[in-house]
C-alpha cells in the first residue's frame, strides 16, 4: 500500500517542488534522491523517478541519506537555523535524536528501531512503571514535566539500560 501511495503521488510531488522553486527539469544541474534507510519499495519509486529525470536531461544523480534529508529540511524552513542544532527524526522504524554539528557531521544521542515511535513510548513508559492507560507518550510527558531528581534518575536508567538493545539504544 505504501509503495502504491508513493507511485500515485510522485509525479505531482516532483512537479510541485519544481513549481515552488520556479524551475523546470532543464534548469537542474543534478537530481537528488533518497537512497535509504527506509522501506525499499517506497525508495524504489523515488529512485525510478530520479533515474528517469536524470536520463532525459543528462544529469548526475546524488544519493541522499533519508534521515539526513529530514534533519536538513529544518534549515530550509528556518533560514536562521545554524549549526549546531538538535533534531528529533521520527520516521517509522528509523527514529533518531541527533546533534547536527555541521553538514554530514552528526552525533547520535538516541535511537529506536521500533515499527513506530508510539511503540517506543509505550515500552519506555512500561519500563519506567508508568500508568499507560492514556498511552506511553502522555505518560512520559507527564513524567518529564515533573522535572524532579527522581525523574532524572529514572530517565538515566532508561537511556543506559541496554539489555534489550533491539528496542532502545544510546
Amino acid at each position: 500500500m505504501a509503495e502504491e501511495a508513493h507511485a500515485l503521488a510522485i509525479d505531482q510531488v516532483v512537479q510541485k517542488a519544481l513549481d515552488d522553486a520556479n524551475v523546470s527539469e532543464s534548469d537542474l544541474s543534478a537530481v537528488a534522491v533518497t537512497i535509504g534507510p527506509g522501506l525499499s519499495l517506497c525508495l524504489r519509486v523515488g529512485v525510478h523517478k530520479a533515474r528517469k529525470i536524470a536520463k532525459v536531461f543528462g544529469l548526475p544523480i546524488v544519493g541522499v541519506h533519508h534521515m539526513e534529508a529530514h534533519a536538513l529540511v529544518s534549515r530550509l524552513v528556518n533560514k536562521d537555523l545554524d549549526y549546531p542544532f538538535l533534531a528529533l527524526l521520527i520516521s517509522g522504524g528509523h527514529n533518531l535524536l541527533v546533534l547536527a554539528q555541521n553538514l554530514g557531521e552528526y552525533v547520535q544521542l538516541g535511537t529506536t528501531i521500533d515499527d513506530a515511535i508510539g511503540e517506543a513510548y509505550d515500552k519506555s513508559a512500561r519500563w519506567l512503571g508508568l500508568d499507560i492507560q492514556k498511552g506511553g507518550g502522555p505518560a512520559l510527558e507527564e513524567l518529564a514535566l515533573e522535572g524532579s531528581d527522581a525523574t532524572t534518575q529514572r530517565l538515566q536508567f532508561l537511556l543506559c539500560w541496554s539489555e534489550d538493545s533491539s528496542s532502545i539504544g544510546y
